[in-house]
């Protein structure tokens, strides 16, 4: 494997690919007022279970709410998405009010009546998220496994009240407990997405996987952060975890699965080749490659597919599959020079637009130029030993011009790899 490939990756590396929230600022509250109802064999359960419908109904009020005040032209979305991706960011005033409806010796049913608030910089965050169709999907398959919860725990219960044996009564009751961790696990995956702090969102993931051991997306996330923290080690078990999970699983629909599967495959493949086992990473990047046929791209992070395409054409460009590199890299460097979309939600004159030109922003955009850079230079490479030549001189000419807008540092591992590749062609 030649250095200046690796670094090349190592550098492209350093790009966010999971949890990235936008900017906001405070502004004027929305508060609702709602109640919910719950029940569960002791108190403790019922209360937990009031909570969660009372949360519900108010995600739902609220994204009435957000609807009313935001023009959403994302087909994607559902009232159903928009209660799962406005809970997210949704917050309780005061304490809840619990009052109990009914108690014998089979269920005890509780009332609970909360206060909740949402404010206009929400508005702004929701309005981020709705732009980007693969954070869509992610809430669209947090909404997935929510109903299959709710369809599960409604079913459970009538068994449960119905149930005539200790037996039984124990194996329904247990169930139900079951059911309940499930949805902690996924809630609490639910605020790790909404929240701007990568150690409060890993803290977050770890509490979800801790709780429930088979929550593959709660894995995913967590690959993803560490891959951003250059934590390889630590992204490839739980790339591990979650694959493993997946298996097991059976909240998600085999859409959902594929996704996920496909998206935990790239990371571990990255994590492989980081971790210098580019053997492991070509095959798990096979794997990958065979799943994309299946799942709809659109749904997946461009981060993590770029990173993918970039890894996977890079390491067939070594072991000299010229022609199916050049394919990879046909397609990153159309993702790359592709014009910004049209924003799919129209923003409200009364939320100031997420600031331009931060830091972040500029770390971004030189991270996408240096892969575009490279990219170029590979796919020169790759044109080079086809005998394309005006094509990849017109290739390694795209990649000096884009170094000239690195850092001095990328702009010579651009030159390095050309000079030890690319040919001068008289």
């Amino acid at each position: 494997m030649h250095a200046s490939y690796v670094l090349s990756r190592c550098l492209a590396a350093g790009l966010a690919l999971l949890i990235t929230w936008p900017t906001t600022v405070l502004a004027a509250l929305h508060v609702v007022n709602v109640t919910g109802e719950g029940s569960g064999t002791t108190v403790e359960q019922a209360k937990e279970s009031a909570l969660r419908d009372a949360k519900r109904n108010a995600a739902e009020q609220v994204g009435v709410y957000v609807l009313s005040q935001t023009k959403v032209e994302n087909g994607t979305l559902t009232s159903d998405i928009v209660s799962t991706m406005t809970a997210a960011f949704l917050r309780l005033r005061g304490v809840p009010h619990y009052e109990i409806s009914k108690q014998d010796d089979k269920e005890v049913a509780v009332r609970v009546a909360i206060t909740a608030e949402v404010d206009d910089s929400d508005l702004q965050h929701f309005r981020q998220l709705a732009r980007d169709q693969a954070r869509v999907a992610e809430f669209q398959r947090l909404t997935h496994v929510y109903q299959h919860l709710q369809q599960e725990a409604t079913a459970l219960r009538a068994l449960l009240g119905s149930a005539q044996s200790t037996q039984d009564k124990a194996k329904y009751s247990a169930a139900l407990e079951r059911n309940h961790v499930l949805h902690q696990s996924y809630m609490l995956l639910q605020q790790a997405y909404a929240t701007a702090d990568n150690a409060a969102a890993l803290d977050l993931l770890k509490q979800a996987v801790a709780l429930y051991r088979d929550n593959a997306a709660a894995y995913a996330a967590l690959a993803g952060l560490c891959m951003e923290q250059q934590q390889i080690t630590d992204s490839l078990l739980y790339c591990e975890s979650g694959l493993d999970a997946l298996q097991r699983a059976q909240e998600y629909t085999a859409e959902d699965k594929q996704a996920l599967q496909f998206i935990l495959l790239c990371l571990k493949g990255n994590a492989f080749f980081l971790n210098g086992q580019y053997v492991e990473a070509l095959t798990t990047f096979q794997s990958a490659d065979q799943l994309s046929a299946n799942i709809e791209i659109k749904q997946i992070r461009q981060s993590i597919y770029t990173h993918f395409l970039f890894d996977y054409g890079g390491l067939l460009m070594i072991q000299g599959d010229y022609t199916r590199s050049t394919e990879l890299l046909n397609r990153l460097i159309t993702l790359l020079t592709a014009p910004p979309a049209t924003d799919s939600v129209s923003m409200s004159s009364a939320v100031p637009d997420a600031p331009t030109g931060s830091a972040a922003n500029e770390d971004e955009l030189q991270g996408d130029t240096y892969m575009l850079a490279t990219s170029y230079a590979y796919r020169g490479i790759d044109l080079q030993a086809q005998g394309r030549l005006k094509e990849s001189e017109a290739d390694f000419a795209q990649a000096k011009a884009l170094a000239t807008k690195l850092s001095a540092a990328a702009a010579a591992n651009i030159q390095t790899l050309l000079d030890n590749y690319a040919h001068t062609m008289r």
